[in-house]
């Protein structure tokens, strides 16, 4: 006849046995149950995290890299960069908080459908304008981001004609054509001059 295996003590079962004595098995059902909750409330943290926007001199420059990270942008494109296989460093050109990254990134990858290179890779021809439309456009939905964008928009304003709009604020340069007068002119990215100033 074969040897039983003798069942490992839970942790919780063994320290709950130690100090509640009678409604043990009240204590250690109640306790399982509030560990699950914490486990599935974890697995919903653990989506928490960030999509960005990239781009590569390497690749050109109206092809941007949109994928999502749990640690910090600009370690990804710091880790991206460092890869032997890209010949030229990453740079950082949007990103977004999001509570549910992977949804976000998808949300992203389904409103740009039409510029990607290829179905089964991160890499959009688009220009930096309607990327950063998009992106900013699933930042403003409570669905996926609960705070304040990472990024907030700024007002451009043409200084021929004074024709004012809403712009995703960039971390890259971007040229623009006035839509009144046709002016072409280059914004940089707009720091926030306080630390007050800065939304969340």
């Amino acid at each position: 006849m074969p040897k039983r295996k003798r069942r490992k003590p839970d942790p919780i079962e063994l320290a709950l046995t130690m100090t509640h004595g009678s409604d043990v098995e009240k204590v250690i059902a109640t306790s399982r149950l509030i560990v699950r909750c914490q486990d599935r409330r974890f697995a919903r943290v653990k989506e928490v995290g960030w999509v960005y926007a990239a781009r590569n001199e390497a690749y050109g420059t109206d092809v941007l890299k949109i994928g999502q990270t749990r640690v910090s942008p600009m370690e990804r494109v710091v880790a991206m960069s460092r890869s032997t296989e890209v010949l030229k460093p990453f740079e950082l050109v949007y990103f977004l908080h999001a509570s549910n990254r992977l949804w976000a990134e998808r949300t992203v990858h389904d409103l740009l459908a039409q510029y990607r290179v290829r179905p089964n890779k991160e890499f959009f021809r688009v220009d930096l304008l309607t990327a950063g439309r998009v992106l900013e456009q699933v930042a403003h939905n409570p669905i996926y981001s609960l705070e304040a964008p990472a990024i907030p928009s700024r007002q451009a304003q043409c200084s021929a004609c004074g024709y004012s709009a809403q712009i995703p604020n960039l971390l890259v340069p971007l040229q623009l054509r006035c839509l009144r007068c046709q002016h072409i002119m280059t914004l940089q990215f707009q720091a926030y001059a306080q630390a007050g100033s800065i939304p969340g």
